[in-house]
Parts: C-alpha cells; sequence; structure tokens
C-alpha cells in the first residue's frame, strides 16, 4: 500500500517537498494518511488529493481534500 498525494489541476504528485512527478510509481509515500494530511495542510496547497494505491490492484482509493 502506498499513500499519495496528487495535485487535481495538474494532475501531478508530489514527489518530494518542493518536486512533483507525472509517474503516479515515483510519487513520495507517506506511509500513513495522517502524515499525508498534514504534509497538504502545512504546504497550503489547493485541489489535493490523498491516494491510497494498492500494490497489485488495478485502482486506487482517492479522497479530495478541502
Amino acid at each position: 500500500m502506498k499513500v499519495i498525494l496528487r495535485n487535481m489541476s495538474n494532475n501531478l504528485y508530489v514527489l518530494d517537498h518542493s518536486s512533483w512527478t507525472k509517474d503516479q510509481t515515483k510519487a513520495y509515500d507517506f506511509e500513513r494518511a495522517d502524515r499525508a494530511l498534514e504534509a497538504a495542510r502545512s504546504s497550503g496547497l489547493k485541489d489535493l488529493e490523498l491516494m491510497i494505491s494498492l500494490n497489485g490492484v488495478h485502482f486506487d482509493i482517492s479522497r479530495p481534500l478541502s
């Protein structure tokens, strides 16, 4: 399982604290939802989505953050 953040406006994923990637497999793994939520809050960015990518499964679970 991988916990990642995606910008819904440009479909880019957080790579590190100042970089983005188009490749979901390279996105930073926050490991836990609370860590991803804290990073989203502290960044001040809007239009972020929390995604949980399940290894070996062909779908992702996502939730827009407000």
